[in-house]
């Protein structure tokens, strides 16, 4: 068990002390080329770049206490580990399969934990990310953050809400009936209990899985691989995350 409990509180501490960079990174891949009053400075070292996403987010100790951005990066640090460090318990005492008595089995197992693990990683990956995107200080008087996505107007209060938000606003939207005027189509809508709004935007769970087939083909291409080349059977090559 100390196997697994001390290497999570480690991965979870270092994914909070580490998630002002992170906040960065986010920032930097989604602002666009052109020059704004509100782009981060880019150069070899991001000591300027890390000092202005602090002063948009209201400073250091405010983007470690917020809790937009502190429950995020431990939930991510606590859940990603806990899943990739279990896969070998689970596969090795569990189900017993040990190579070379079981390489092939082993591997699909392997494909069907890392698949499964995904189910849980990307929605809090995205919800990450989305809460990176906002700033946490609310005296903070340069706009909006200038990215070349669009980003949703209104902040979201927290992890709950970010993840409410995106599988109720952006599902399909429902046709509307061509026999309906806007005044009946108005009064249609107001009927709609929260259930049957879940439902219409259930199209938007598929946000919270964006690359989860690409994700899954790489986990592919690594189980293909180890069947040809016969490395399980040879030997225990230890556990591998793409």
């Amino acid at each position: 068990m100390k196997a697994l409990v001390l290497p999570v509180i480690s991965h979870a501490l270092t994914s909070y002390a580490l998630m002002p960079l992170d906040v960065l990174r986010t920032r930097l891949i989604v602002q666009p080329a052109v020059i704004t009053p509100t782009r981060l400075p880019t150069g070899v070292l991001p000591l300027k770049a890390l000092q202005q996403t602090a002063i948009d987010s209201g400073g250091f100790y405010v983007m470690y206490s917020s809790p937009h951005l502190a429950y995020p990066a431990l939930l991510d640090g606590i859940v990603r580990p806990l899943l990739s460090l279990s896969g070998p318990l689970i596969i090795n005492h569990m189900l017993g399969l040990h190579p070379p008595a079981h390489s092939l089995l082993r591997g699909l197992a392997e494909f069907g934990h890392s698949t499964t693990s995904l189910l849980f990683t990307l929605p809090i990956e995205t919800m990450k990310r989305r809460l990176h995107l906002q700033r946490s200080s609310s005296d903070f008087e340069g706009g909006s953050l200038a990215t070349c996505v669009t980003i949703r107007p209104t902040p979201y209060r927290g992890c709950t809400d970010c993840l409410w938000k995106i599988v109720t606003e952006e599902g399909s939207p429902s046709k509307a009936s061509p026999s309906l005027d806007d005044a009946q189509e108005t009064q249609r809508d107001a009927k709609l209990t929260v259930t049957r709004r879940v439902l219409n935007g259930m199209g938007g769970i598929g946000q919270m899985y964006r690359g989860f087939g690409m994700s899954v083909s790489a986990s592919l291409i690594v189980l293909v691989l180890g069947i040809i080349t016969g490395d399980r059977m040879d030997r225990e090559v230890g556990w591998a995350e793409l």
